[in-house]
């Protein structure tokens, strides 16, 4: 029997949130789902991908509280890693084999990822990472009702509303 997200959350000493950011990463998923989490009191990192501050989709700069190479020692204590950027970014994320061998170990211990879309895995270097499907989450157009519910559901309780 497998454990629910709360359960997981509960049971792993000290899980992290990770969300990921980079350049052209979309600032509103990533903001509304850090904000998210922390609001539910589950410890959130924004993971710098690109350096500490990166612009996003529309010019918005985010400074990360940790850079990639500081996360990875993190893994096995993931329980979410969030990765808000379209297709094309996605693409991008192969640029840096660390950031692969990351999703990976977080994948391999169990965490949830949580992308926009279907398509962004399927169509990009994502659906190469050795995930369960039912690892995957997707965020879809209403950002705010799917950060409250992944966030809901690892806190065991409603975030936004």
């Amino acid at each position: 029997m497998s454990m629910s997200s709360a359960e997981q959350t509960k049971h792993r000493k000290n899980p992290y949130m990770f969300v990921l950011w980079g350049q052209k990463f979309d600032a509103v998923a990533a903001t509304v789902f850090a904000v998210g989490f922390r609001r539910a009191g589950i410890r959130t990192k924004i993971v710098g991908i690109h350096g500490p501050a990166s612009a996003g989709q529309h010019g918005l700069m985010l400074r990360t509280d940790m850079l990639l190479g500081e996360a990875i020692s993190l893994t096995d204590y993931a329980v979410c890693v969030v990765l808000p950027c379209d297709l094309t970014a996605a693409h991008r994320l192969k640029e840096d084999p660390r950031l692969m061998k990351f999703l990976a170990a977080a994948a391999e211990s169990g965490a949830q990822l949580v992308v926009s879309s279907p398509s962004v895995v399927a169509e990009s270097e994502l659906s190469e990472i050795p995930a369960a499907e039912s690892q995957w989450l997707f965020y879809g157009d209403d950002v705010m009702a799917s950060a409250s519910a992944i966030a809901g559901e690892f806190a065991g309780e409603e975030v936004f509303g």
